[in-house]
């Protein structure tokens, strides 16, 4: 016997769990066994025999045939030989076509399926007949279809990768005849319809669609620095750093909050990281230099004032500038102040790279000029220049800048001599100094005067009197008098002439010195004209015996 299999032609809503064709070999009847199995055991199922095969006519029509199932006779021999008035084509107003042994054309019984079904198939009669035996199920139902996402959604309905998706197609009648295939989605979008169809062997069919959100580009975060970096990249207060998102495809989803630096040092790195709602993300990070700290600025002289303060020659300013953090940027030039006085401010400004500043001052107190020094003395000398007697010199200091710091005391000089230099040094407070000098003649001494004549107690006969004699001074005359009159000096000695009066005359010389010192001599003597002397004894005298006995008398013009 031939066998062939069967295309699984159906109806809509049925389809074939089993279906061959059988041909009537020569010789015995053989008994043909076939195995099939059963989806869903529910439903309804028909055993149809179409006599003569499919298409129609293709063979002669069996005359004699036994069909089991599952060890159960569904069509035996009578079946093909009588007429069957009330198949399911007399039902539709089909009439039954016969061929001339009166053989039926068409079979169909009612049958139930076992999930694994045995059926037995004989044919009889003529050899090079056959027929078609289908075994048809209704199935109305629509086949059951999933989609899943790989890798599956994010919580927000979002992918950030190309998406595969794949059906799960079933039917638990009739099985599935057709399930769409897997689809790979790479483009990036919302909203992204994505659909996928089952087909089930009786042609029923459903759709499932799924929606996909795709977003691979990670979104875009920049920072802004608030206040921003000075030119050299430092800034020298607290610093905001702010970040903004975007993400043109799913959006934002987190943008990092501000973040507020007040931490001194460089190469600070301040972070952030934004994430869409697909879940990609990107990190922007700033690398800031703050320092907040003033710079150091000091300012030295050169050279450096005395223990009161006070220069007294030009200063040299010169600063000295330090920064731990962000380093010196610019430090003041040296400066030389030559001006003279009190409280002079010379300030310089130190700066940071940062452009934190800090300014140094100094006051200087420069005087260069000297003190005054005047210089009296008390008495003051003569006309000649002379002292007679000790001498004070008493020095006053002035200084208009700086002031005085010392003042020589006085001097008082008791030694006697010429040119003798007094001197005092000034000293201001600037350390300045000026020195004066007095040159000072003393002579104490009265000049000494020596009368050679007339000698003392001596009788001049004439009234003609030559007074002489001479001086003695260790430095210089002024004058010398007698009896008031100056009178000429030849080196120490003088002579002049008096007239004079008969009588005891005394005779004054006096000499003056040029410091003012008076020396005086006196001599007495008598000045006696020519006349007869008279005498008268003026003893003898009582118990004086041996004794000279002298006589006064005068004479007489």
């Amino acid at each position: 016997m031939l066998l062939l299999l069967v295309p699984a032609v159906s109806l809509a809503g049925t389809f074939t769990v089993f279906g061959e064709t059988y041909q009537r070999g020569t010789g015995a009847p053989v008994t043909v066994t076939r195995s099939f199995s059963a989806l869903n055991l529910s439903t309804t199922y028909t055993l149809r025999i179409d006599n003569g095969g499919l298409p129609s006519g293709q063979f002669c029509r069996v005359s004699s045939a036994v069909v089991g199932l599952n060890g159960v006779e569904v069509v035996g021999p009578s079946d093909f030989n009588r007429r069957e008035l009330e198949t399911e084509r007399e039902r539709e107003g089909e009439k039954e076509r016969e061929d001339e042994d009166r053989s039926v054309a068409v079979i169909e019984r009612r049958v139930s399926l076992a999930t694994t079904n045995v059926l037995t198939v004989e044919l009889r009669g003529g050899p090079g007949c056959g027929l078609t035996l289908r075994i048809i199920g209704v199935d109305n139902d629509l086949p059951l279809i999933t989609a899943a996402a790989s890798p599956p959604v994010n919580a927000a309905g979002w992918n950030n990768t190309d998406v595969r998706v794949t059906f799960t197609c079933a039917d638990a009648i009739s099985a599935i005849a057709r399930c769409s295939d897997p689809v790979t989605v790479t483009t990036e979008g919302a909203g992204q319809v994505v659909s996928g169809t089952a087909v089930d062997i009786a042609g029923n069919q459903s759709s499932v669609s799924i929606t996909l959100n795709i977003d691979k580009s990670r979104p875009v975060v920049s920072a802004v620095v608030s206040p921003p970096a000075n030119a050299a990249g430092w800034n020298n207060t607290d610093v905001r750093v702010s970040f903004t998102c975007t993400d043109a495809t799913s959006g934002i989803a987190r943008c990092p909050d501000p973040v507020t630096l007040n931490t001194e040092g460089a190469g600070q790195v301040v972070s952030g990281t934004a994430v869409d709602i697909a879940g990609n993300q990107s990190s922007v990070s700033v690398a800031l230099n703050i320092d907040k700290t003033s710079p150091a600025a000091s300012a030295v002289l050169s050279p450096p004032a005395n223990a009161a303060g006070w220069n007294n020659t030009d200063v040299r300013v010169s600063f000295t500038c330090g920064d731990a953090t962000s380093k010196i940027a610019r430090c003041p030039d040296a400066v030389t102040v030559t001006a003279e006085g009190a409280g002079q401010v010379v300030s310089g400004t130190a700066v940071d790279v940062a452009g934190n500043q800090s300014t140094a001052s100094v006051t200087l107190n420069i005087d260069k000029t000297p003190p005054v020094v005047d210089v009296a003395v008390s008495p003051a000398a003569n006309g000649a220049g002379w002292n007679n007697g000790n001498a004070t010199v008493t020095f006053t200091c002035t200084d208009a800048t700086s002031g005085v710091a010392r003042c020589p005391a006085p001097v008082t000089v008791t030694t006697e001599g010429a040119g003798q230099v007094i001197s005092g040094a000034a000293v201001d407070v600037a350390g300045n100094q000026a020195t004066r000098s007095i040159t000072l003649n003393i002579d104490k001494t009265p000049p000494a005067v020596q009368i050679s004549a007339p000698a003392e107690g001596s009788t001049i006969r004439s009234r003609q009197v030559q007074v002489s004699g001479s001086v003695t001074e260790a430095n210089a005359l002024s004058a010398i008098t007698v009896q008031g009159a100056q009178v000429p000096l030849t080196g120490n000695a003088f002579s002049t002439q008096l007239l004079l009066d008969e009588g005891t005359q005394t005779i004054t010389v006096e000499a003056l010195d040029v410091a003012g010192n008076r020396g005086s001599a006196n001599v007495r003597f008598a000045v006696v004209l020519n006349r007869a002397p008279t005498a008268s004894p003026g003893g003898p005298y009582g118990g004086d015996t041996g004794q000279a006995i002298s006589f006064n008398g005068a004479s007489s013009t």
